[in-house]
Parts: structure tokens; C-alpha cells; sequence
């Protein structure tokens, strides 16, 4: 008899390096990358600050040199000139002074620097606590117009450095081994009478040496707005504190100018990172 034999044909696999696995593995880089490029900028940021200066500010040095402006901490009457100056063109609302933008009026603008250059420089007594109070009012609308280290005193130790979080009630500092956080200081300060002249203890000198580190070094939106006022509301109660210690140092010229840093590493880091996929994409499409 004959015999048959069949033959059965060769199974066919598609290659993994196929057209469509290129596609695929090109979206996925894209993806991938971007989604790096385009993070949430929305959470908690801690930091430590060893200097009381932003990024994106200049020195006040560099407005007193540009509009012939003066500091003097013996001389409250620039301060009391100038908040008068202030009042008179209604510079509390925010579109008549946001030195920020420097979308101000130059009346608005030249006081509320001399106002807050000196209200950051020298020490708490130079001035009426009702000079330090109006301040802030004007701050809430006018911002922040440049930066200046507070005036060091040689007897003083240096401040501890603060923790300081995008959510101000996380911001805190550690000092003598204890924590200080942002969102119990106002309740502490209560706790142990603070604000009263009668009770300016060790225990509230501490206490106030944290808000000063917490009030010089972090940025405005670093700080609760209770401890803005808590701070002046014990250095009113006790002087003898003084500057509680330096944020600054005792070789400081307040009138250097100094220029803001401008380098955005967010928008360098993203570009090259979606030239680098052009790259393999144009790679895996060959």
C-alpha cells in the first residue's frame, strides 16, 4: 500500500517589533514623559529658608538706589511720613498699590516701600506699634515690594530654621528640642498669657523666638496670618525680648542691590524632556 504523508504548515507569529508595537511603545513614551513634564503643582512643598530673600524679588538696596530712598531706624518720622502718604491716596485698595506688579501709583508705590523696608529691617522697637499695625494693612493690598534681612543684634544667637510649607499651617520650627507648629502656636501663646507684660517667661521667649523665625524667613504665603499678628502682640507685652534672635547677619548692607533670580527649571526640565521623545519616537517610527 502507498503511504500518504502530510504536511502541516509552519505557524506564523507576528514579531513583537511589528509597525503596530512601535505605535503603541511611542504612545506610552509620550505619556509617560508628559505626565512627568505636567506634574500637580497643587501639593505640600516643606522647605527649609536660610535666608529671608525670594527667588523672584530684588533687594530693597536696588529701590533705594533707583528712587532716591532712605533707611533709617532712628528716624520714625519716614515712617509716619509715609504711612500718612498711604492713607491720603488709598493705597489700601489692592488696584492703587500692588508693588508686586508694580501696577501702583508712584505715591503708593515710593511710601509703601519705605514702609516696609523699615517695618522689615529694624528692630521692633524703633517704631509705634500703631506704625507696625497700619503695615500690615497695607500689606494685605499692596504685597510684597522687595526683600531686606532684618538689622542683626551681635548680643543675639541666630534664629533656628524654619520648616516652611506652601499650607502655613504646616510651616513650623524645631527650637531647644521642641516643635513648634504654626497651627498651635496661637493656642500656646494663650495657654501660657503671652501677650500679657506680666508673664514674659522663658517659656514665651522660646515661644517668640520660633514666630521670629517663622514671621523673618518664610514667605507671605508660608505664614498664618494669626502669627503676623501674635508676634507684634508679645513684642508689645515684652520688650526685653528684642528681636528674640538674628534671621540676619551682622555684615549685612541693606542698601546692596541685589537682582531676583529668573531661571525656571520646571520649563527647561519639560522642553527637554519632549525633545528627548521627538527623539525616540522619530527612532522607533524608522
Amino acid at each position: 500500500p502507498t503511504t500518504t504523508t502530510t504536511t502541516h504548515p509552519t505557524p506564523t507569529f507576528t514579531s513583537p517589533t511589528s509597525k503596530m508595537m512601535k505605535v503603541l511603545l511611542s504612545f506610552a513614551l509620550v505619556a509617560f514623559v508628559c505626565a512627568g513634564g505636567d506634574h500637580d503643582h497643587d501639593h505640600d512643598h516643606d522647605h527649609d529658608h536660610d535666608s529671608g530673600f525670594h527667588d523672584m524679588l530684588q533687594s530693597c538696596g536696588c529701590l533705594m538706589e533707583e528712587y532716591s530712598l532712605k533707611l533709617d531706624c532712628d528716624d520714625s518720622t519716614l515712617v509716619t511720613d509715609a504711612l500718612a502718604t498711604l492713607e491720603q491716596n488709598s493705597c489700601n485698595v489692592a488696584t492703587n498699590c500692588n508693588a508686586e506688579t508694580q501696577t501702583t501709583t508712584d505715591n503708593c508705590y515710593k511710601a509703601y516701600v519705605t514702609v516696609q523696608m523699615h517695618h522689615d529691617y529694624c528692630p521692633e522697637d524703633s517704631f509705634p506699634e500703631a506704625s507696625i499695625e497700619a503695615f500690615h494693612t497695607y500689606e494685605e493690598s499692596c504685597g510684597t515690594a522687595c526683600e531686606i534681612q532684618k538689622k542683626a543684634d551681635a548680643s543675639l544667637p541666630a534664629c533656628p530654621v524654619p520648616i516652611c510649607s506652601s499650607k502655613p499651617q504646616n510651616t513650623q520650627v524645631v527650637y531647644e528640642q521642641k516643635i513648634y507648629k504654626s497651627s498651635e502656636i496661637s493656642q500656646m501663646t494663650a495657654d501660657m498669657a503671652c501677650t500679657s507684660a506680666t508673664n514674659c517667661t522663658t517659656e514665651c521667649k522660646s515661644l517668640y523666638v520660633a514666630m521670629r523665625s517663622i514671621h523673618d524667613l518664610c514667605d507671605d504665603d508660608e505664614i498664618l496670618e494669626t502669627i503676623e499678628v501674635i508676634i507684634h502682640d508679645v513684642e508689645g507685652a515684652c520688650p526685653q525680648f528684642g528681636g528674640g534672635c538674628n534671621t540676619g547677619t551682622v555684615d549685612y548692607d541693606p542698601t546692596v542691590c541685589v537682582k531676583p533670580t529668573t531661571t525656571t527649571p520646571d520649563s527647561a526640565t519639560f522642553t527637554s524632556s519632549t525633545l528627548f521623545v521627538s527623539f525616540i519616537v522619530t527612532t522607533i517610527a524608522a
